[in-house]
């Protein structure tokens, strides 16, 4: 069932309720949520965490992910915590895309400039898909050589709209 699938995610909200009420008692509201990514959980449990953040999102509370050199990266691509970053860059972003509102680092500048080439990428792909929508639009509304137009245009929207969730 859903429940016994992302139990972790389940527990992890629990938590946070629990605490969130608590320190609320006390007059508390600043608070942000850190799942503790890599503290007493399995390889599995921590992956489950990543990919369904706002599934133990507390009151649109900030969700804090710290993966940076973590062992679930460096386990998992049989390398050292050194040569971790591309793997955590990754995972960051994945998290960013799946709601993390914090990105905790070690490699705080290298972090900021994959993250700020990667938003260019997205915003660049989106602008062009939204030109594609307008052309297929204009082409759709045509006879048969503007809408084989339209299909190509389409093949190549289709094809950023992929660049973009992957």
């Amino acid at each position: 069932s859903y429940i016994v699938e992302n139990e972790i995610c389940h527990e992890v909200k629990s938590f946070f309720e629990r605490q969130t009420m608590k320190l609320s008692q006390y007059g508390e509201n600043t608070i942000i949520l850190d799942p503790g990514i890599g503290f007493n959980k399995s390889m599995s449990d921590n992956f489950k965490l990543l990919k369904n953040i706002e599934e133990y999102r507390v009151k649109d509370r900030p969700i804090l992910i710290g993966i940076s050199r973590k062992s679930l990266i460096y386990k998992t691509l049989h390398i050292n915590p050194k040569e971790a970053l591309n793997g955590t860059t990754v995972l960051n972003t994945i998290a960013l895309l799946g709601g993390a509102d914090i990105l905790r680092v070690h490699d705080v500048k290298e972090a900021v400039d994959r993250l700020a080439r990667l938003t260019r990428q997205i915003e660049l792909l989106t602008a062009q898909n939204s030109e594609l929508k307008k052309a297929i639009k204009e082409a759709n509304s045509g006879g048969n050589e503007q809408i084989a137009q339209a299909r190509a245009l389409s093949a190549e929207f289709e094809k950023n709209h992929k660049a973009i969730k992957s």
